[in-house]
């Protein structure tokens, strides 16, 4: 390993037995440190989980050099560790570097962007006839409008009519705001509950729902 000093010798003799050395003495350098990457999170990733964990790993150091992991996010080191660790903040878009250093040399930076999202989307749902003048036959329609800062990945109405469920999906295609709607038959009499429900996610699964019985 590092610092191991090695004499290479070379000696020839001649037919009357004379001889000559070469003597060349070489001392091993350091290994950088190499196969360095991160794990988590993912470059482009969306998330909402805090604290989120930042996950690397690099080839074992073959000096036995203790290996010291740099963490920097937009540009500034926020934390140096000799593991794993993770970061707390408030939602936004961020671009983590990392470097790993054995004390004598550097593994170039590697660097994801990804965004933070732990903000719930907003759903708003409107039927087309008031909740006391419903009655068999009709053709209610429920219409959401939901919003959310990072993007809509998908809509979707539940109408739960006294324990019978029906599922309508709409895609949302990451929109800043969307308006999505189902017309629904009345098929059961008078007392039965209808449980008309808009739910959204957003693209980092954050999701809202909004009922009206």
């Amino acid at each position: 390993t590092r610092g191991q000093v090695i004499n290479f010798t070379a000696r020839a003799n001649d037919t009357t037995n004379n001889f000559k050395t070469n003597d060349t003495i070489v001392t091993v350098a350091n290994t950088p440190p190499a196969g360095l990457s991160i794990i988590q999170p993912t470059s482009n990733q969306y998330t909402n989980l805090q604290p989120l964990g930042l996950n690397v790993t690099f080839a074992a150091d073959p000096d036995n050099d203790v290996t010291t992991i740099n963490y920097y996010i937009n540009g500034r080191l926020n934390q140096t560790s000799l593991t794993n660790t993770t970061f707390n903040a408030s939602d936004g878009y961020y671009i983590l570097n990392v470097s790993i250093t054995d004390g004598v040399d550097h593994h170039s930076n590697v660097s994801v962007n990804f965004t933070l999202d732990t903000t719930l989307p907003i759903v708003n749902a409107t039927l087309n006839k008031s909740l006391t003048n419903i009655t068999v036959n009709d053709v209610i329609n429920i219409t959401a409008n939901a919003t959310d800062a990072v993007g809509l990945s998908f809509g979707q109405i539940i109408v739960n009519i006294s324990g019978y469920k029906q599922y309508f999906n709409f895609s949302l295609n990451g929109a800043a705001s969307a308006q999505f709607s189902q017309n629904i038959t009345i098929n059961v009499t008078r007392g039965q509950v209808i449980n008309f429900t808009a739910r959204v996610n957003d693209t980092t699964n954050n999701f809202k729902t909004n009922d009206t019985i």
